[in-house]
Order: C-alpha cells, then sequence, then structure tokens
C-alpha cells in the first residue's frame, strides 16, 4: 500500500482526497491501519494487483471502496487508480464491482462526491446511470444511483 501511494500525482490525491494530503500523511501507520483492516459489516475495499514484469512483484494498481453510511441504506463509494493505469478502463470496472458487492448487500442507494474538475468520474458515473446533482454549498459534485427496485 505504502508503494501504491507512492504512485499517485498531486491530481490524483486531490480527486480522492479532495485536496492535498502529503505522501507523509497518507502511509502513516494509523491511517494504513483504518485503509488496511475493515469492518466489513460496514465497509469493504477491493484491490487490483498486477504481477510486474520487471520486478516480478505483485503490486497494487487500484483500490476502491463501499462504505456503509450509518443510519440509512446508503453506501458511499471511492476509487482510486495508479496514474500510470488510468485511462484503461479501471475506474469503470471497479465501479461495476462496487455496484455489484452494493447489491448484494442490499444497499437501497450508492452514492459519492466527485470534484467538478475530475471529469474521468464524472464519465464513469454517467455512463453506469447515476444520477448528477451539483452542491453549491460543498462544492461537488454529488452521484447518486438506486440499486434496489421497488416492488409493490
Amino acid at each position: 500500500m505504502v508503494k501504491f501511494h507512492g504512485t499517485l500525482s498531486e491530481s490524483s490525491v486531490h480527486f480522492r482526497y479532495f485536496g492535498l494530503v502529503k505522501l507523509e500523511q497518507r502511509i502513516a501507520h494509523d491511517h494504513l491501519v483504518r485503509m488496511c483492516f475493515n469492518d466489513y459489516d460496514r465497509e469493504i475495499a477491493i484491490i487490483g494487483v498486477r504481477n510486474a514484469p520487471e520486478t516480478k512483484e505483485d503490486e497494487i494498481i487500484a483500490v476502491g471502496r463501499l462504505i456503509k453510511v450509518h443510519g440509512v441504506n446508503e453506501a458511499e463509494f471511492a476509487i482510486v487508480v495508479s496514474d500510470q493505469w488510468q485511462g484503461h478502463g479501471l475506474g469503470t470496472h471497479f465501479m461495476k464491482l462496487l455496484l455489484d458487492i452494493g447489491r448484494q448487500e442490499g444497499v437501497e442507494y450508492i452514492i459519492g462526491q466527485v470534484l467538478s474538475d475530475n471529469q474521468a468520474m464524472q464519465q464513469i458515473c454517467k455512463k453506469l446511470g447515476f444520477t448528477m446533482r451539483y452542491d453549491s454549498f460543498a462544492e461537488v459534485i454529488e452521484a447518486k444511483i438506486k440499486l434496489t427496485s421497488d416492488v409493490n
């Protein structure tokens, strides 16, 4: 996970964390503990790994999270893809996986906040059927999709 965070540009960090979070903060022990040890009743993480031909070692290239929102039947998504692997469909693939996981978990809505300059994530959300609404107070785009159908 430490190496993965070293592959992220300032732009990728800004889009994921909504600000510039220094590498030292992202790889601090307490932060990594929260990221690596999930409460699976509340949070699920998926990780994209590839075997690097140069080193013959596994390397993390993407991370996705689905975090249930307390008190409502919603979950929030978060995805970050290593800069070298952006533009290859991993973000879309991870979002589809998170939607499938949400359905399996019986989540009614999946939501997320996307910065207005994060065009790639906005395109993914639109392509997959999220409704997009600008929140002028938070100055972000709220992406929301309903997973469960109303059955009468």
